[in-house]
């Protein structure tokens, strides 16, 4: 749909983007910030915390409905 609509960007979700652009080894080197609705954030902390093994600290979050 995003295509035929002239969407020349990433499709898809935004954990996923994040990981291709950064790189799960490069990722322990950012601060990273995110908001949005609970699923989201739990699909961008299992990225980041658990497979990516990005420090507590450095994940930054908000988390609404």
């Amino acid at each position: 749909m995003a295509e035929q609509a002239g969407w020349t960007g990433f499709v898809g979700f935004v954990h996923e983007f994040v990981r291709e652009s950064i790189g799960e080894d490069k990722m322990p080197n950012y601060e990273l910030y995110t908001c949005g609705p609970p699923p989201m954030i739990n699909a961008v902390m299992q990225m980041a915390a658990v497979d990516s093994k990005v420090p507590p600290l450095q994940i930054h979050y908000d988390s609404f409905l």
